[in-house]
């Protein structure tokens, strides 16, 4: 029986990096797609308990694939995935997505939280992101070189591979860092402006905020340095 892969992410089923990871894997095994039907960044590790999921089947999403689209989140395509395949899958690959995932700001990540759900099942399982650009030559250099590295790679019990690409030209990059550190220091800093509405609401906006700045042998000095970030990431249990 060859390798079956079960592919997710948070972007939603439609966005181009779950595409991209997805048209490569292909040459790895048989693919799935379960992925939500829109946005669902920022998901962590939720699950959907208290209302109906509702699953679709997406004919004609690419060739050799079968997908469906899902109204939950992250975590609950994996698991509808693996109830759709009737089997546990060999891998999980979640991603690619749209902004890194490194430091502590991981524990907010759905496309992590996807992988790390796969980990809980006792599955393989990558997490894959990006730079939050159009154009990812980094990344078209290195996925399926990476994915061929590490699909089968061992690790720990309920640890995840995590893969970040850094989003500079690709004479600009330097390589790939093996063995990152999951860094301390933050690379989102978000902050919050404030406005009071007629009803005494307050309305909070996230203002954006980044760190530029990693120390050497982290993910995040990693792709500030423009390399390619490998680590990994270990579950609570």
């Amino acid at each position: 029986m060859g390798r079956l892969i079960l592919i997710t992410n948070d972007d939603g089923i439609d966005a181009g990096g779950i595409r991209q990871l997805a048209e490569t894997a292909k040459a790895f095994g048989e693919v799935w797609v379960v992925a939500p039907e829109s946005q669902r960044s920022g998901k962590s590790h939720s699950v959907t308990y208290l209302e109906p999921l509702y699953v679709r089947e997406r004919p004609g999403y690419m060739d050799g694939v079968k997908a469906y689209e899902c109204s939950g989140v992250p975590v609950d395509c994996v698991r509808v995935g693996i109830h759709l395949l009737g089997r546990k899958p060999d891998v999980v690959l979640s991603g690619i997505n749209s902004g890194y995932n490194i430091s502590g700001d991981i524990q907010y990540s759905g496309t992590a939280g996807a992988a790390l759900e796969a980990a809980f099942w006792g599955i393989h399982a990558i997490a894959l992101s990006q730079a939050n650009l159009d154009y990812h030559p980094v990344t078209d250099r290195y996925l399926r070189e990476l994915i061929g590295e590490y699909i089968d790679k061992p690790l720990p019990q309920n640890t995840v591979w995590n893969i970040n690409f850094p989003g500079c030209a690709p004479e600009d990059c330097k390589g790939v860092k093996h063995g990152c550190a999951v860094s301390q220091d933050d690379f989102y800093t978000d902050s919050f402006t404030c406005k009071t509405l007629g009803d005494g609401t307050v309305e909070y906006t996230v203002v954006p905020g980044r760190n530029w700045h990693g120390s050497e042998g982290t993910d995040l000095g990693a792709v500030c340095d423009n390399y390619v970030a490998v680590g990994t990431v270990t579950n609570v249990r």
